[in-house]
């Protein structure tokens, strides 16, 4: 599972793509393209991988990615494979730099909007009431005509640039360059990672993974990830708590043990230091706020 580049190829009427994946159109690998990515979860849940963050996504969200940052969705099993029930769904929305023109973005008008594409770079996660908002107007641009959509992805970007209602997700500290040797390598990590958080990993069988020694594969890893191997399966793991702590009826011992922890101090500790609260709070958390992803979708 090599990650490459990847180009996307809009129709001819039109200088962007605007479309919607389904089921296993969905799935993606770590991977990264010189276009902007604006994508909106309609119906998943899942993992994703952007830069160095590693966290938990479920229905309703929206991200905005800039150009060249690696990332990859990974969406649970059952709405990729259309079986158990509603297969998932989700629109994205891929435009290139040069979309809107030299110096159309410095204007005093449009400045807003370039500062806040510039930030895209981090990985921008937008917040309840913007993605409300957003979801509406994505949702809308699947049926409409090229000139529409253009107007409605500005409409778009200046209310993001305008409310300022996003989570930044890719530290300040990281940095990405292409190597295909390397990629090879992360993607290889991430695939056993993916496959295997429920059992207990040591750091000996990644480096024979990847055909490495002990210490070159934990340099390797805090090289290119900006953390340690650890840190990261932490964090998957608990993006795994946290789709079963809102989705599975399990009480909080069981969803502990399934995400690959035998002590339940050890898991609460680790969920709090990962979400800032306990695995209890965040359930109640998200029952509260599901009720506003859950409410019609409005352009106004």
């Amino acid at each position: 599972m090599k990650p490459a580049l990847r180009k996307a190829i809009p129709e001819p009427e039109s200088s962007f793509i605007v479309r919607k994946d389904i089921g296993t159109k969905m799935k993606n690998n770590w991977h990264y393209h010189p276009d902007f990515e604006l994508l909106f979860i309609k119906r998943s849940m899942g993992t994703w991988l952007v830069g160095d963050y590693v966290g938990p996504f479920k229905s309703g969200d929206i991200i905005l990615l800039g150009p060249n940052l690696p990332h990859s969705f990974r969406h649970d099993y059952s709405y990729i494979m259309e079986r158990d029930k509603q297969p998932g769904e989700a629109i994205v929305v891929l435009f290139p730099k040069e979309l809107f023109g030299k110096g159309f973005l410095e204007l005093p008008e449009t400045k807003e909007i370039g500062t806040m594409l510039a930030l895209s770079g981090k990985g921008l996660k937008l917040a309840t009431q913007t993605k409300i908002k957003v979801a509406g107007i994505m949702s809308s641009m699947l049926e409409e005509n090229p000139s529409k959509r253009f107007f409605d992805l500005l409409q778009i970007l200046q209310l993001i640039a305008e409310k300022k209602q996003y989570q930044k997700l890719v530290s300040e500290g990281f940095s990405y360059k292409s190597d295909g040797i390397d990629n090879a390598r992360l993607s290889a990590i991430f695939e056993y990672t993916f496959n295997n958080y429920q059992n207990q990993i040591t750091i000996d069988e990644l480096a024979a993974l990847i055909n490495v020694g002990k210490h070159t594969f934990c340099r390797f890893f805090k090289e290119k990830t900006n953390k340690t191997y650890l840190q990261f399966l932490m964090e998957i793991r608990i993006g795994k708590a946290c789709k079963c702590l809102i989705e599975d009826n399990m009480n909080i011992s069981e969803v502990g043990y399934s995400c690959g922890y035998n002590s339940l101090s050890h898991f609460n500790h680790q969920f709090r230091t990962i979400k800032n609260m306990s695995p209890l709070e965040y359930k109640h958390q998200y029952d509260h706020l599901s009720s506003e992803l859950k409410a019609p979708l409005s352009r106004k």
